[in-house]
């Protein structure tokens, strides 16, 4: 019997309270990131091979430029992981 009337569901815990919101608003968030550069990357790259193989004069090193479009992706898929956490 309860004495209150109050709900029995016990407490959550301080750590796992920390854990959780590490876990959903930094490390997900991150991970997206990482994917959204990889792919950024990943494409810039095939292209550069595709244009390559058809006989242009491209390198298939990449560059700083590549590096920092790349970063692109990882803002995106950042962004768009800490935007959809907080609905």
């Amino acid at each position: 019997m309860k004495l209150f009337g109050g709900n029995s569901a016990p407490i959550p815990d301080f750590k796992y309270i920390i854990s959780t919101f590490t876990i959903d608003y930094f490390l997900f968030p991150i991970l997206s990131g990482i994917y959204g550069f990889v792919s950024f990357f990943a494409i810039i790259m095939a292209v550069r091979i595709i244009l390559n193989a058809a006989g242009n004069a491209v390198s298939v090193s990449p560059s700083i430029l590549d590096l920092q479009i790349s970063a692109i992706g990882f803002i995106l898929g950042y962004g768009l992981k800490v935007i959809a956490n907080l609905e």
